[in-house]
């Protein structure tokens, strides 16, 4: 028998040999290496159990077997499971990888280093809802149905909707697919196995032409630019407050360009796009305005003082606030201001009223109709559409590559509609006039094509911008027939 020289206590054999030091006894074979032993403390009498461990350092680790046969088998496990991890490691594998190690990493290597402006988001409702369950639970052991049962619950104590289920699920998937692609876990992605909950589109309300004259005119002259840019050029929020005067060319009405690159305080567009934007002759003259309000300033909309504006600028409230001077409401409600009543009625006028309970007068005050600054934008996608321009130049202008994702934007208006059904419906009372006569004596209107003109010229118009947006795929170039639609604005 040999001895190995790395290690003087123990014996090399090409079978198995034996060496005892002290208490201990090693056990060494050429082909498989130390293989664990196990020595009684004769102090306590507890066995101990001596093995490689996953970083190839020897360990004692004591045991609660009370026969020598049953913590052999036991160090035969750990070292089997020391051998399994060390393997791991060696390929690129970590078996130890928590879940709350995974999304941290994830919320502070991925979002927040690379400026995202959803990481305060995502960091807190991780820590709300996944961290609690899966925190400590290492990502070898979780399964789909683990998952799937974390994110129902949360949903329900949380009394959130399909689409805060497909965040959570979202984080978590993200989470898992970057350690893998960055090689810091080589496994399945368990939540590929939970199924994405159907996510209805998001409801969001436009403003109607008709009010466009009014809700303007109802906005500060200190906003009154930011409104027109987002309602003209369909820019967001963040788009706006990033805007800086080297992105913006104004030195000829006809040329005028805005360059969007940037969002907040991010140096990249959202999905790091950038996009031309031609300025239209009628807002050319508020942004020149706007530059020259504040001379020393980097930015187009910056505060008073003429730093760049927060990403928790509230340009909803501005909205907001015009909406209800320009009479843009869905009512009004009249509250108690009673201390200790809260009585609180809608009504469709301001009329004094007086409350049931304590027979104090109640206060009348506006609810405007719910339209966000982002309703801006939406407005001028649907306005876009419905002035005839093609859908191809609309969607360069919004900034969308996804045309499911566009027709979001671009609601369908109520009058359009009517007016699209007035043929239909007048050739249906030309065929059945005594059928489709009410027996109460109303009679639908049978004078055919001009009922169906005087339908026609009496709904709301929408703006025509055919001729003021024009993008092709190389930059700006003037109006072409090629790019307009074929049917009418009307």
């Amino acid at each position: 028998m040999g001895c190995d020289r790395r290690r003087p206590d123990v014996i090399a054999s090409d079978h198995i040999g034996s060496l005892s030091t002290g208490s201990a006894t090693w056990i060494y074979d050429r082909r498989r290496g130390v293989m664990p032993s196990v020595t009684k403390d004769k102090r306590t009498g507890i066995f101990i159990a001596k093995f490689i461990d996953e970083h190839g350092s020897r360990v004692n680790r004591s045991t609660s077997k009370k026969h020598k046969a049953e913590a052999r088998a036991l160090a035969h496990d750990w070292e089997a499971e020391a051998k399994k991890k060390r393997e791991a490691i060696q390929s690129g594998h970590d078996p130890d990888l928590t879940v709350g190690t995974l999304l941290k990493r994830y919320v502070e290597d991925h979002l927040e280093a690379k400026g995202r402006a959803s990481a305060k988001t995502v960091r807190a409702k991780v820590a709300k809802y996944l961290l609690p369950s899966l925190g400590t639970a290492k990502l070898d052991d979780v399964t789909s149905e683990q998952v799937r049962a974390v994110l129902d619950r949360a949903v329900v104590e949380g009394e959130q909707g399909p689409q805060s289920y497909a965040h959570l699920r979202g984080y978590l998937s993200s989470a898992i697919e970057r350690a893998i692609l960055l090689g810091q876990w080589k496994g399945k992605n368990v939540v590929d196995d939970v199924a994405r909950p159907a996510v209805p589109d998001p409801t969001i309300e436009h403003l109607r032409f008709s009010d466009f004259a009014a809700f303007i005119d109802a906005v500060p002259e200190s906003d009154r630019t930011l409104c027109l840019t987002a309602v003209m050029l369909g820019l967001r929020k963040g788009e706006c407050v990033a805007l800086a005067k080297d992105a913006v060319d104004l030195s000829n009405p006809a040329d005028a360009v805005i360059t969007v690159r940037r969002s907040n305080y991010r140096d990249r567009a959202k999905a790091g796009k950038i996009r031309h934007v031609p300025v239209p002759p009628m807002l050319y003259p508020f942004l020149v305005a706007q530059a020259e309000r504040f001379p020393a300033s980097h930015w187009i909309f910056p505060r008073s003082d003429g730093s760049q504006r927060s990403a928790g600028f509230k340009a909803a409230d501005v909205v907001k606030r015009a909406l209800c001077r320009a009479g843009i409401v869905i009512g009004f409600d009249h509250k108690c201001r009673r201390k200790g009543c809260g009585h609180v009625e809608r009504q469709v006028d301001t009329a004094g009223r007086r409350c049931p309970i304590c027979m104090m007068k109640l206060w009348a005050s506006a609810v405007p109709r719910p339209i966000t600054f982002h309703g801006l934008r939406h407005s001028a996608a649907t306005w876009m559409v419905q002035s005839g321009m093609s859908k191809f130049a609309a969607m360069r202008i919004i900034g969308h590559s996804n045309e499911k994702t566009f027709n979001r934007y671009g609601h369908a208006l109520v009058p359009e509609l009517r007016e699209a059904t007035t043929p239909f419906l007048a050739r249906l009372t030309l065929n059945a006039p005594k059928l489709l006569a009410p027996s109460g004596g109303h009679r639908m209107d049978t004078t055919g094509d001009e009922a169906a003109a005087t339908g026609a010229g009496t709904q709301e118009k929408a703006p025509d911008f055919s001729g003021a947006f024009m993008v092709e795929l190389d930059g700006i170039e003037p109006t072409t027939s090629s790019l307009q639609s074929s049917r009418s604005p009307n």
